[in-house]
């Protein structure tokens, strides 16, 4: 059902955090339940930087989400699942090409919130994080790879 994904991950937490589990385990598995639809959505369409942007958001749990989603596909549908293991197949050689997931997670905005201060002349506040998503997404659509490009990137979308 819509946003299945959603109420799953708060009904793991609720459930884990009962159980008293520990902190890291219950913040694991609330990300892979929320993150799962993201494998199974994968088409041929996605751009390189598709990929590479769910291998960041799920970091260290990419292999746990993609069992995961195997689980979820076979379980809701099997007819379904020739079809999704092909794409999965695909999916897998794709990231092999593009690069190490551990890399890839690491991936951190060239410039950090202090220069991105002294660059635009403001304090802290909301707009630091903004300029910093923005970093981040320009490095993961790989339009951006120096420290000179990022404080383009700024200047020429955040400069007043």
């Amino acid at each position: 059902f819509y946003r299945h994904e959603q109420l799953g991950a708060e009904q793991a937490r609720a459930i884990l955090t009962r159980l008293r589990q520990p902190s890291p385990v219950v913040q694991q598995v609330e990300k892979l339940v929320r993150w799962h639809l993201r494998v199974t959505s994968y088409h041929r369409e996605w751009t390189d930087s598709a990929i590479r942007r769910l291998m960041y958001e799920l970091g260290e749990e990419l292999e746990q989400a993609i069992a995961l989603s195997e689980a979820d596909v076979r379980a809701s549908d099997p007819v379904d699942w020739p079809e999704f293991e092909a794409r999965l197949n695909e999916l897998r050689t794709r990231m092999a090409r593009i690069g190490e997931v551990a890399e890839i997670a690491r991936t951190r905005p060239l410039l950090n919130g202090d220069e991105l201060m002294e660059l635009l002349g403001i304090g802290p506040g909301p707009t630091v994080g903004e300029v910093l998503g923005f970093l981040l997404d320009e490095q993961l659509e790989g339009r951006i790879t120096t420290s000179e490009e990022a404080v383009e990137a700024v200047r020429g979308r955040f400069a007043r």
